[in-house]
């Protein structure tokens, strides 16, 4: 049995007691992982988004043997950076609808004990129920994850504890940031809900004075996507300082910042960022608390609160947000937005972009901003494939489409072994092609060749 092949002697006392030593326990679970060739730092699962007209695909098996290549060809893709592995596609039924998951090696590893996707993701949500929690310890949940191991062995067994539900996001002990929706909401209003749930716990024990927060916790991208056009732009007005936020000069991570005494005049050109998840629910410099789904922005040097326009240079759309934080402290970005103003220029998918920085005081006489043009011989184009068939071809253009890469179209051309329809995007400038072949390599399309014509 897995009992007598995995259970080990975690605490040294020459017996394997899964259900009275925390320590056998936890060494088990891992010896069990490791026997299936569990991938240390390597993810589980992650939410794929499906694209319109996408089919239903189900795999034969869940071994984790595709590319994110082929499920995106497929229609299938995920909703956040993440490492190109081996994986499979999983669709469950769960309260808001129909759920689509991307499993990875880590996936097919915990089905190894129980072949139910289901049980795997209860199983996956009760642990990151366990990682995110910062006021409980895990070792409280060792008696239920010891029954992974315990439930088929020869040793008598106790009555199961019910699994989380499979498409239920684990609850959080702290008030959500966004309210309880009416039951007259629509769907897109419960979209909206669902993305900005609040799926971090936060403690301040993660934060030293004068240096980052949590800086081991990786940012995220929410698992959907945000319906901005039902969220409302700030309207810009007089507000007085908050309290905290504003002392100048401070210091992060031994570099003195000075704030402004007024936002009056100022304008810049530079790199916008965004930040989601990681901080959402937590408060902000200016003692407010961050919603990542509102317009707002972290600033390095501006008072607390300033209104700003940011407009992308590349496309000329813009936002209006409220700086109510500080930051970004990284080289070369001038400001860093909320998920929600990120989502409205479009960069939420590509991580920074080209902006414009300017403060205004009200909405009147705002002179639009000049979209960066590229003289034609700078343009450059990204081949992404080349097939033999045309369809092959259309499938994968209405897939960048889907990707909101407008740029996607088909060329074809005359070979030596006959006709060929090429994928290419373009024409782009030298700002535009190293996010568009993030966003690519994001999907699993490597090797994508750039020219000039």
């Amino acid at each position: 049995s897995s009992y007598r092949k995995y259970a080990v002697d975690g605490d040294g006392d020459g017996r394997r007691d899964l259900f009275g030593s925390k320590k056998d326990a936890f060494a088990s679970i891992a010896n069990y992982f490791n026997g299936f060739g569990w991938q240390t730092g390597k993810p589980v699962f992650v939410r794929a988004a499906a694209a319109p007209g996408a089919a239903p695909y189900k795999p034969e098996n869940w071994e984790a043997k595709f590319t994110l290549a082929e499920l995106a060809a497929r229609g299938y893709s995920p909703v956040r950076p993440v490492e190109n592995l081996p994986s499979t596609l999983l669709t469950l039924e769960g309260v808001q609808g129909t759920e689509h998951w991307i499993g990875f090696k880590n996936f097919w590893v915990i089905t190894r004990y129980n072949r139910s996707p289901m049980y795997a993701m209860a199983v996956w949500q009760l642990s990151q129920e366990i990682a995110q929690s910062r006021t409980m310890t895990a070792l409280k949940y060792a008696p239920l994850l010891a029954l992974m191991l315990a439930a088929c062995s020869s040793t008598p067994q106790r009555p199961e504890a019910p699994a989380p539900s499979a498409s239920k996001p684990p609850q959080t002990q702290v008030p959500a940031v966004t309210p309880p929706l009416p039951d007259s909401a629509g769907e897109a209003e419960r979209n909206n809900a669902r993305v900005c749930r609040q799926v971090m716990q936060h403690d301040e024990r993660n934060y030293t004075k004068g240096g980052l927060y949590a800086p081991k916790v990786a940012d995220a991208h929410p698992d959907g996507e945000l319906d901005v056009s039902l969220l409302k732009e700030p309207v810009p007005r007089s507000e007085p300082k908050s309290r905290a936020g504003n002392r100048s000069p401070y210091k992060v991570l031994g570099r003195s910042y000075y704030v402004r005494d007024s936002a009056e005049g100022y304008k810049e050109r530079g790199i916008a960022s965004w930040y989601g998840t990681k901080f959402h629910g937590r408060t902000t410099s200016s003692g407010e608390i961050y919603d990542m789904c509102q317009f707002s922005a972290a600033h390095k040097s501006l008072p607390l609160p300033s209104f700003v326009r940011v407009t992308r240079l590349d496309t000329g759309q813009s936002v209006i947000v409220r700086v109510n934080d500080r930051g970004p402290f990284h080289d070369g970005r001038i400001i860093d937005l909320s998920f929600a103003a990120a989502s409205k220029l479009g960069i939420n998918r590509h991580g920074t972009a080209k902006v414009e920085v300017e403060a205004v005081s009200s909405l009147e006489d705002l002179a639009p901003v000049a979209v960066v043009e590229t003289p034609e011989s700078e343009k450059r184009y990204l081949q992404v494939g080349s097939f033999a068939s045309e369809d092959n071809a259309k499938v994968l253009k209405e897939r960048l489409r889907d990707l909101s890469i407008d740029a996607a179209f088909i060329q074809k051309a005359r070979t030596e072994q006959g006709p060929v329809w090429r994928v290419r995007i373009g024409p782009l400038n030298s700002l535009e092609i190293p996010r568009i072949q993030q966003l690519l390599q994001e999907i699993g399309l490597q090797g994508v060749r750039v020219g000039s014509e």
